[in-house]
């Protein structure tokens, strides 16, 4: 969601972007995960008794916050609580 807000309020004149990996997720600044710059990353560790799938990065576009994919992110855990976490088309995050 910070991403999107982000985006929509043009921070630093800049679009944002997610980065999901296995053990983390990145809110970072543009929209090419390997050219950006790490000063304004903001990282999350996720715990190893989560796993995540489905989407792997989300870019969502200056002013408007449209997101360049649409889809879900799904967190499931050890005890097997299944949370998901789904991008529209118009950039709303919604969990």
């Amino acid at each position: 969601r910070r991403a999107e807000s982000y985006s929509r309020a043009v921070s630093g004149d800049n679009a944002w972007s997610i980065e999901v990996q296995p053990t983390t997720v990145t809110l970072f600044r543009g929209t090419v995960f390997a050219s950006r710059d790490t000063a304004y990353d903001e990282t999350m560790s996720i715990p190893g008794s989560i796993t995540m799938g489905g989407l792997g990065e989300v870019q969502f576009a200056k002013f408007t916050a449209a997101p360049n994919t649409t889809g879900a992110i799904t967190l499931s855990s050890t005890t097997n609580d299944t949370r998901t976490i789904t991008v529209n088309a118009k950039g709303m995050v919604d969990y």
